[in-house]
């Protein structure tokens, strides 16, 4: 009963809709849903036990493991460690060339260091 004057207003209940339904690439999957998830584990424990395989077979057996390397001179730009290492070629030993962030190291078997820092020293200082 609404007084003289007053206008009583009926509040209009809004019907919430469903949101609409997914319609981008992936289809729908139905009861299938279920299994993605162990899928997804089974996935990730397979990878995880490769790796892990992987990483525990042996070095390459072609590389002799002592062949232990050890640095004689460096870092160095390009064009003194190449003089370096033509100069210990000439001596009869077996340098290689490692690249650092801020130049270049020559390394030698670790046996062949006491020779090759002499040919070194003999090279830079001449008549020492």
């Amino acid at each position: 009963m609404a007084a003289a004057g007053l206008v009583v207003r009926r509040r209009r209940r809004v019907a919430l809709r469903a949101p609409a339904a997914h319609t981008g690439p992936m289809p729908d999957w139905g009861s299938f849903s279920y299994a993605f998830g162990p899928l997804f584990a089974l996935g990730g424990v397979g990878i995880l036990a490769w790796l892990l395989r992987r990483s525990s077979e042996p070095a390459d057996p072609a590389r002799d493991p002592d062949d232990v390397r050890a640095p004689v001179i460096g870092p160095l730009p390009w064009r003194e460690v190449n003089r370096i290492v033509v100069r210990l070629r000439a001596v009869g030993l077996d340098p290689t060339i490692s690249s650092l962030s801020d130049g270049f190291r020559v390394m030698v078997p670790a046996d062949d260091l006491a020779p090759a820092r002499q040919a070194i020293w003999s090279d830079l200082h001449p008549g020492s």
